[in-house]
């Protein structure tokens, strides 16, 4: 009977033990995947924010050379609509394929760690 109880602890200790590891383990997961997303977004915020400066400055040089400051700005505003409605009509295989693929390959690339 002893032997019994004794084994029944080990087996409680055991399994909190892995309970425990496999908590640690999605832990680290989750906290690898979110150091990424936010160094990309904080990448992306910038590269954004220089992409405003350079649109302005085209906008600009092309309102200078068309005699009026708004025509440069809305060629520049067609220009991004052009782009958005090819973008809408091709997020799913260009965007959300790709972007979709690359997040299962890490999160499966770091539960294999």
């Amino acid at each position: 009977m002893e032997k019994l109880e004794k084994l029944i602890q080990n087996f409680e200790r055991m399994t909190s033990v892995a309970v425990l590891l496999i908590k640690l383990k999605i832990l680290k997961l989750f906290s690898q995947v979110v150091s990424r997303v936010l160094a990309k977004l904080v990448l992306i915020i910038i590269f954004l924010l220089s992409l405003l400066c350079l649109t302005i400055g085209v906008a600009m040089m092309l309102g200078e050379l068309l005699g009026k400051l708004y025509l440069g700005f809305l060629c520049v505003c067609g220009f991004y609509l052009i782009i958005g409605i090819i973008l809408a009509f091709k997020s799913k295989p260009w965007l959300e394929n790709p972007i979709g693929n690359m997040i299962v390959r890490k999160v499966t690339k770091e539960a294999e760690l």
